[in-house]
């Protein structure tokens, strides 16, 4: 039940995730996008046909009408989350945080390969692959 309703957590907040920038009516327009709401019912079908009919190859099993009816509805929290989220606006100015420029550092001998090993590196690893 916990994978179900996880599944149908993320269907509802892909319908959440239609509209971006502060809009509030996340249902306005709905079946305006023919893709969209095709993609949402072939989930939903998939993950139908995976709960009930996938057994021990999807490692699910079979659950009754009141399971499924649960499993939707805590799904549906992801609706009033996601309105609630958009009372709380984004202020990129205060949220940025200077990042030291040293944490991206790239070591292009690593990268390549070609890493010369020190006379110290060299003593360890002969110790380590010399155990009697």
């Amino acid at each position: 039940m916990i994978f179900n309703t996880f599944v149908w957590m993320q269907i509802f907040n892909e319908i959440n995730a239609r509209k971006v920038n502060g809009e509030w009516n996340v249902v306005d327009g709905f079946f305006d996008n023919w893709m969209f709401s095709s993609i949402l019912l072939l989930t939903g079908l998939l993950q139908f046909m995976i709960v009930q009919v996938g057994d021990t190859w999807t490692s699910t099993i079979w659950l009754n009408v009141q399971q499924w009816a649960f499993c939707v509805v805590v799904g549906t929290v992801s609706f009033p989350i996601g309105q609630i989220v958009l009372w709380f606006p984004c202020n990129l100015e205060e949220g940025m945080v200077e990042v030291d420029p040293e944490c991206f550092y790239v070591d292009k001998e690593f990268v390549e390969g070609t890493t010369v090993m020190t006379e110290t590196q060299n003593s360890a690893n002969v110790k380590n692959t010399n155990k009697a």
